[in-house]
């Protein structure tokens, strides 16, 4: 049963890529549900963590499929780097805002940020497997 995963893990790189791929997946599974607690906490409002945390989903999920065409057509590199500095400072931003009560759009709009620049882990590993490939 394993060993077909033996035997593609065995391609040079393979599991050094996958393995990052994995823990790189981990934290991005926690983003919405982190957003929502930190602002329930801190706002003491559901309301504004719903909005929030949909800004944040909402333009990831919209964003997703270019980044990912950007990427198979620029690479990685030069895709990631960029991406991942304006994906730190809107995270920053997103919580420095929530913290000293910025009012109301400016949470939402540093999470949109946050959201348009999440790297796709995705499409990264695919990238990868299909230059191995």
């Amino acid at each position: 049963m394993l060993a077909p995963y033996r035997t593609i893990l065995a391609l040079p790189g393979a599991l050094a890529f996958s393995g990052a791929g994995l823990l790189a997946r981990m934290p991005a599974s926690m983003m919405g549900l982190s957003l929502l607690l930190l602002l329930s906490a801190e706002r003491e409002s559901y309301a504004l963590a719903g909005q929030v945390t949909a800004a944040y989903v909402f333009l990831a999920a919209v964003v997703s499929p270019f980044q990912a065409r950007l990427v198979d057509r620029l690479g990685q590199r030069a895709v990631l780097l960029p991406l991942t500095l304006v994906n730190l400072a809107a995270k920053v931003a997103m919580v420095l805002s929530v913290t000293s009560d910025l009012p109301s759009p400016f949470p939402q709009l540093c999470a949109a940020v946050g959201g348009a620049t999440s790297p796709l882990i995705g499409a990264y590993a695919r990238a990868r497997w299909s230059a191995l490939l």
